[in-house]
């Protein structure tokens, strides 16, 4: 197993202008388990390896970050607590630093079966508030939902029972998620094609398409 690599040549000149590059490379993040639990992270887990990081600057004072990472598993103490990037995942991030916010101009997540594209603004106060546009097309519905946070939503764990149940099929949608992480306001709609989805309860599988609308807090699905 090679080492990580750190490489940093970056200038912080004035306010909220970076210039340079840095390069990081080979990551193992189990190696950070000992250092999160000190912190008092409720943290089981967390496994995989990041392959690079590569941040650079262009003359417009965007800041580009281009990285790879293979199976990413972030668990907390409870089970389905969970995290996942599975397999071979790329994302590209393309940002402009202001005064208390950040413009987040493009973000592009490409993985097996998951294709996500992203814009919008984060803006720091007494916490992080976000107003983020996405849309995701031509994915999986079990691969994009291991990569959502179990408590996202809201605190009636709408996306744990989605996890709980066991959703799969084809997905593409729209949605815009405005306010604090973990509970910001979701509004937008996504479909599904060939969608099953296991009821844990009855141990029935429904089968067909599925039409999700998220209404802030909480979200309608119908299965057709």
């Amino acid at each position: 197993n090679s080492e990580s690599e750190f490489n940093v040549d970056m200038i912080y000149s004035e306010p909220y202008k970076i210039e340079g590059r840095a390069y990081i490379n080979n990551i193992k993040l189990k190696e950070f388990l000992p250092i999160l639990e000190k912190m008092n992270i409720p943290i089981k887990k967390i496994d995989g390896v990041v392959d690079f990081i590569d941040i650079s600057t262009d003359e417009n004072e965007e800041i580009i970050v281009n990285t790879k990472f293979n199976d990413i598993l972030y668990n907390q103490k409870e089970w389905k607590n969970y995290i996942y990037a599975k397999g071979k995942n790329e994302v590209t991030i393309k940002f402009v630093l202001l005064d208390k916010k950040i413009n987040v101009n493009q973000l592009e997540y490409k993985a097996d079966k998951i294709n996500i594209n992203a814009d919008g603004t984060i803006t720091f106060d007494k916490k992080p508030f976000f107003n983020i546009n996405a849309k995701v097309w031509d994915s999986k519905a079990e691969n994009v939902l291991s990569l959502l946070p179990p408590n996202l939503v809201s605190k009636t764990m709408v996306i744990e029972k989605i996890k709980e149940y066991g959703v799969y099929g084809d997905v593409e949608g729209e949605a815009n998620i405005n306010g604090p992480i973990p509970h910001p306001d979701i509004t937008g709609r996504v479909k599904g094609r060939n969608v099953k989805i296991l009821d844990k309860d009855t141990q029935k599988k429904h089968k067909g398409t599925v039409d999700i609308v998220f209404n802030k807090r909480t979200l309608d699905m119908d299965i057709l």
